[in-house]
């Protein structure tokens, strides 16, 4: 799996934050992945994951959304709650070419 190189907001109040994420994003991945096990379609799915999640996974210093800096995810801090999953999850979703620089 590729080294994450997207960053995450912190800002609680920005609609992009980080916290703001909904839990399920490791669970839709997972759906997809056993989908795709199965030679199942997942391409609906995939979009979907796209459209829900990749705004979140930012390529840039500064928010797009609030214009503060932004957490390059490079290394988990212990300090942010969920950053950890986060971080798998998105390079899970880049992995998949679902998240690109635009």
């Amino acid at each position: 799996m590729p080294t994450p190189d997207f960053g995450l907001c912190l800002n609680q109040d920005c609609v992009l934050c980080y916290c703001k994420i909904p839990k399920s994003l490791s669970d839709q991945i997972g759906t997809v992945d056993a989908k795709k096990k199965r030679n199942e379609d997942t391409s609906k799915l995939d979009v979907a994951l796209k459209e829900a999640f990749a705004r979140f996974f930012q390529f840039t210093f500064i928010c797009s959304e609030c214009g503060r800096s932004m957490y390059r995810a490079t290394l988990p801090g212990p300090e942010f709650d969920g950053l950890n999953d986060l971080l798998q999850s998105g390079t899970r979703l880049r992995a998949k070419g679902l998240l690109s620089h635009p």
